[in-house]
C-alpha cells in the first residue's frame, strides 16, 4: 500500500504533509473492510548535513554546507523554498536567520518532484573572538527552534509529530598557532516511543 497527498506537489509516494502524519488514521478499503494505519512511519524522515570549513586569519569561518532532507523534512524544505517569491529571498532568509553570507547556492532538487531535497552553498561568517580565544559554534544552521522548550510550566505535552533523525558532521580547520581547548562531546539522543 502506498500513500500520496494528491493535493500537494511537494510530496511524493509515502511523503505527505506533516500535518496529516498521525499515528492512527482510518483506512477504508474497496471491499468494505477498514483498519488503522500509522502514517508517521511511511518514510524515513531526516536531515543529513555536512559542513567543510576553515577559520581564516581575519577571524571568519568560510566553507561549504551540504544538506539532504528526506521524507517529511524534504516536504517542509520544499514548502519553505516555494513560499519565497525568488531564490534570492530564500538565500536572504538563511543569511538573516543564521548571520552568515552565502556566496553560491545550488538547489536543483528542491524544485523537483521526488522523495528528497538537497541544497548546498558556500558561506562565510564572522566569529566571536578575543585576543586569545576563538569561540565557534559548529552549527552553521540551527535545526530546532531555540524557544520550543523554554517554558517552566507546560500546559500541553511536547509533541514530536513523527520520528525523524538529524545527522550533522562538521569538519573545521583551525588557523596555525591555535589549539582546541574544548570540543562538544558526541551524543546520540533517542526518545522512547509512546503508545
Amino acid at each position: 500500500t502506498y500513500y500520496v497527498d494528491a493535493a500537494s506537489p511537494d510530496g511524493y509516494v509515502n511523503v505527505i504533509n506533516p500535518i496529516f502524519m498521525i499515528n492512527k488514521a482510518r483506512i477504508l478499503r474497496k471491499n468494505g473492510q477498514s483498519g488503522w494505519v500509522d502514517l508517521t512511519k511511511l518514510s524515513r524522515n531526516g536531515l543529513s548535513v555536512t559542513v567543510n570549513a576553515a577559520i581564516t586569519p581575519d577571524m571568519r569561518v568560510e566553507g561549504e554546507l551540504k544538506a539532504k532532507a528526506s521524507g517529511a523534512e524534504s516536504y517542509t524544505l520544499k514548502r519553505k523554498y516555494k513560499s519565497c517569491e525568488k531564490e534570492e529571498d530564500f538565500i536572504t532568509d538563511i543569511e538573516e536567520d543564521f548571520s552568515l553570507e552565502i556566496e553560491e547556492l545550488a538547489s536543483n532538487s528542491i524544485k523537483s518532484y521526488g522523495p528528497s531535497a538537497e541544497y548546498s552553498y558556500k558561506f562565510s561568517k564572522n566569529l566571536d573572538s578575543s585576543s586569545e580565544r576563538i569561540y565557534l559554534n559548529p552549527f552553521i544552521e540551527r535545526y530546532h527552534d531555540p524557544d520550543a522548550f523554554q517554558s517552566i510550566e507546560r500546559k500541553y505535552p511536547v509533541d514530536f509529530p513523527y520520528p525523524y533523525a538529524i545527522s550533522y558532521m562538521a569538519m573545521i580547520r583551525i588557523p596555525d598557532g591555535y589549539v582546541v581547548e574544548q570540543l562538544p562531546s558526541n551524543a546520540i539522543v533517542k526518545l522512547d516511543a509512546i503508545g
